[in-house]
């Protein structure tokens, strides 16, 4: 079973400043350099387009202040159509 190639993590204080978007872009390069993922375009554009969403809905906030009640207030908006 083979590994996809990870990214060096980000220093502490990179990894306490890193947004979404940051955070979303450094998934997809690393799901797209991946050959067993096979990542279809329409994929990444719907992960784009929910990430663009909660941006939206909560800010551009540090990946790691992102909270459960954030993620629950967003999951929740979409379920109701919002």
């Amino acid at each position: 079973m083979a590994f996809a190639k990870t990214r060096t993590p980000p220093a502490l204080g990179e990894r306490c400043s890193e947004t979404i978007s940051q955070a979303l872009e450094a998934w997809l390069a690393e799901m797209q350099n991946d050959p067993t993922a096979a990542v279809k375009q329409e994929t990444v554009k719907g992960h784009r387009l929910y990430a663009r969403a909660f941006i939206e809905h909560c800010g551009a906030v540090p990946l790691a202040n992102v909270t459960r009640q954030m993620a629950s207030d967003f999951l929740a908006r979409i379920a109701a159509g919002g």
